[in-house]
Parts: structure tokens; sequence; C-alpha cells
């Protein structure tokens, strides 16, 4: 039975179960009050035809259309018996002319209730007609085996008419939960898209600042290590604000085109070589970091080179914030099925390091990290390491690209 009948299987079941049991009862107690009858099949024969029906509704659930198949037969057995040798398939002196067997109120509601409305209508048509008692009418039988089958389909057709329309209420409701729901997301991406071109330009402004500043001290200064960190501080803001630029293109999504076509999902590149940017750019500032590639190099896709490049940024940057003068170690291991990199420091006395750089920050790094390792397919790990310092770990998937020998650097 489906969900438009309103009960569950088990209660379906033991609904059919009793149903047989009580008709059952009902037939055999007709029969001891003398609704038997008289011809060459015997006096049970009538009640054999109704006992037929009545176990027939063990079925009721599992094949409805069955069981009202069987019913009709029963029913058209007995108005053939009844024109052809009166008395031998009905009682002789029924109480009632109908030839439909009492069961069929429940298999009515059942197949009006389950099946489709074409379906259910022909056989409720069935059942009206011959509980109509056409052939041979009366005052008393025509009208009540007309009600005894078009009463229990007019309830049960109310019933499935009241569950489709509360059904229909609910989809309705949900439809609307989850339309707010994405006008909200759409709400939330726009705030942020906001907020993010404002604290674009804010950071933009300063950073621009601070790239002309040090181009004019480079340009002014008469030192060559003030030049060379002047150089050092222009370039990097200047890769800032190229950085800055893509993500804001790719977060409105508007259409428009960026200064550099985004790369395809097939292309491919070697992160290795920004890293060693990264790692030269630390050892410069005074920090001690060592790079070291294990396996068969190979590139990856541009996200995934990406990505690595990320971990090893956000790693290097955490070291200074929060272990300043700890070296750092960073490894590139290019397994069969994974690249992984890792970026450890051997950690200090004071793990909180410099309070006004450690505090610089969003505190989400790490966290960031995470969902974008996680995007890609990857796995990511982040915490104290056994030789007492702090180890950043991401494993990131392997598409395959020609190898190129490694080494330490």
């Amino acid at each position: 039975m489906d969900a438009a009948s309103g009960f569950t299987a088990r209660t379906a079941h033991i609904v059919a179960v009793t149903s047989a049991l009580a008709f059952s009862a009902f037939d055999v107690l007709l029969y001891v009050l003398g609704q038997r009858t008289d011809g060459a099949f015997g006096p049970a024969a009538g009640l054999a035809l109704s006992l037929v029906a009545d176990i027939a509704l063990l079925w009721l659930i599992r094949s409805p259309r069955t069981v009202a198949a069987i019913a009709l037969a029963v029913s058209v057995a007995r108005a053939i018996g009844e024109l052809v040798a009166p008395g031998t398939l009905t009682p002789v002196h029924p109480l009632t002319r109908i030839v439909v067997p009492t069961c069929a109120i429940v298999i009515i509601w059942v197949i009006v209730t389950v099946r489709p409305v074409r379906e259910a209508l022909s056989f409720t048509v069935a059942f009206a007609l011959l509980g109509a008692h056409p052939w041979q009418p009366s005052a008393l039988a025509t009208p009540t085996g007309i009600a005894a089958t078009l009463v229990p389909a007019a309830l049960a057709y109310s019933v499935r008419a009241r569950v489709q329309l509360l059904a229909s209420l609910r989809a309705r409701v949900a439809a609307v939960e989850r339309e707010q729901h994405l006008l909200a997301e759409q709400a939330v991406a726009a705030e942020r898209r906001r907020l993010a071109t404002e604290m674009h330009d804010v950071v933009t402004h300063h950073v621009t600042e601070m790239v002309l500043h040090a181009g004019a001290l480079k340009l002014t200064s008469e030192s060559t290590p003030v030049r060379t960190a002047a150089e050092q501080i222009r370039a990097a803001g200047e890769k800032a604000l190229g950085e800055l630029r893509e993500l804001i293109g790719v977060l409105h999504g508007d259409g428009r085109r960026n200064p550099e076509p985004a790369p395809r999902r097939t292309e491919t590149s070697d992160p290795v070589e920004e890293i060693g940017d990264l790692v030269r750019v630390a050892r410069e500032s005074g920090g001690t970091v060592t790079l070291e590639l294990r396996g068969a190099r190979r590139p990856m896709t541009t996200a995934i080179a990406r990505t690595a490049v990320r971990v090893v940024q956000e790693s290097l940057s955490n070291a200074r914030k929060h272990a300043p003068g700890a070296s750092v170690h960073v490894r590139i291991d290019y397994g069969g099925q994974a690249t992984t990199v890792s970026v450890r420091d051997s950690g200090g006395d004071d793990r909180h390091g410099n309070p006004a750089l450690a505090g610089s920050g969003s505190g989400l790094g790490l966290v960031g990290l995470r969902r974008r390792v996680e995007l890609i397919g990857g796995e990511f790990s982040a915490g104290e390491s056994v030789s007492g310092g702090w180890q950043v770990t991401a494993s990131l998937p392997d598409f395959g690209a020609p190898a190129r020998p490694g080494g330490d650097a």
C-alpha cells in the first residue's frame, strides 16, 4: 500500500488479516443461522464461495487487483447461479438478494485508495452493477447493493483526495522553504561580494602605497641592502595586487574578461619553482628554511599546484609569526597516487612568538587551507610533530604527468 492510504505497511497487513478473520467468521455465522444452499453442490456451496473471497483478503495489500478480480468472479458466479438454478450458489431463503460478497466493502476501499483512478472506477462500477441486482430488481436489494458498493468508494475517494491535497500542500511548503533558503544564500553571497570588494579597495590602496614607497626607497637609497629589501617589498606588493585582482574577478563571476584567462583543468604546472621562490625569500628574511624533494618530480594540474603553493606559503607565514627563529623544513614527496606537501618547524621555548605578528592574521588560515585541500579531494592535517615543533601536511591527488628527477634544495 502506498503513502496515500495513510497506513504503514505493518498496520495495513494487520488490517488485512483482521478483516479476513472477521468476514470469515461473519459468513460462518450466517451459515449457522440458516443461510444455506440447496443444490447439487451441497448446503455449504454459498459459504465456500464467500470464504474464497474472505481468505483472499490476506493478499489484499500485496495484490489488490487480483483480490478484487476474485471477489468479482464470486459475484458473477452467484449471479449466474441465481439466474440458472436459484438456491444452488445462493441461500434458498436469503436475508438479502445481494450477490456481492460482504468483504467487497474492504476491497473497494483499498482499490480506490491505492490503485489508479481509472482502474479503481472500473472495479467500483462492476461491483455496483452486480450489487444493484438488475436482472431481478427489488425495493430492498437494489438500493442496498448500490449503497454497499458506492458508499465505501465515495468515502475512500474523499480520503484519497484529502491525503493528496495534504501532500501537495507539504510539497508547496517545502518548495517555498527551498526558495527562501536559496534567496538567503544569494543574499549572503551578495553581501560577501560587497564586503570583499570593499576589502579589496582598502587593501589595494594601502598595498599600492607600500609598493610606491618601496619603489621610491629603492631609487633614492644609497645602501645596497636597503635597495634589495625595497625591491623585495615592491615585488611582493605587486604580486599581492595581482592575486587580489584575480580573486575578486573569480568572486564576482560576472563574465568580465580577466587580465589573464583562467587555466583549464587539464593544464599542468610545476609548483616547485614557485615554492622555491618562497623558500628563498624566507631565507633572505633571516630564516633557516630548507626544501627537500622526494620521488620523481612531475607537473600537476594548475589547481593542485596552486594549492601546494598556498600550503607552503601559509605555513611559512605561520612559522614566522608563531616560531620566529625556528628552522623550517619543507618537503614535497611525489608518491604513486598522491603528492604530499609537508612543512615542519623546529619549534622553540615560546610557541606564541611575536605577539604583534601572531595577532596580525584572521586566525582562519589553517581552516581555509583545509577547505581548499579537501575541495580538490585531498587530505589535510596540522598539529604538533613528534619532535615538538609544528607540522602541516597536505596529501594532494595525483593525475600523473611526465616525471623529472627530484633532489634536495
